[in-house]
């Protein structure tokens, strides 16, 4: 009943002229992508309007996102489904190369901006291919 929503600052796909760095949802690397945050978050609205049983998790993949999507959730008046606030906040364990997002800047965004929200907060990982090892890397 809940849908995860990968979120960073890039362009949405067009045919038309380039379009301007907003929040989209997209996983990185990924800078681009045929859905902004504001038309997502306009159809979870409507769907939960036309009786869908939905609530969001919002995966923040760039600390620059965060501000801008508390602020059109919080201009958004009928947010009448349950939100999630996830971002990788911690150093994971097993060498992960990833950089977490910024903790202290992701909180105090989240708590200022948009309380109502539930916060879900992770540490990086490494998993993937090991071309070293010739094998999957699970950590």
């Amino acid at each position: 009943m809940m849908l995860e929503a990968d979120i960073l600052m890039g362009r949405k796909a067009s045919k038309k002229k380039p379009d301007l760095i907003r929040p989209i949802m997209a996983h990185p690397p990924s800078t681009t992508s045929d859905l902004s945050f504001d038309d997502f978050l306009a159809k979870v609205s409507n769907a939960v309007k036309s009786g869908e049983k939905k609530g969001i998790k919002l995966d923040f993949k760039d600390i620059k996102a965060v501000a801008p999507v508390l602020q059109s959730l919080k201009k958004k008046k009928s947010i009448n489904f349950p939100v999630w606030l996830n971002a990788d906040i911690l150093q994971g364990p097993v060498n992960a190369t990833k950089t977490p997002i910024n903790a202290t800047e992701f909180l105090r965004n989240c708590s200022e901006i948009f309380p109502e929200g539930t916060l879900s907060v992770g540490w990086v990982t490494r998993y993937g291919w090991d071309d070293s090892k010739g094998k999957i890397d699970i950590a």
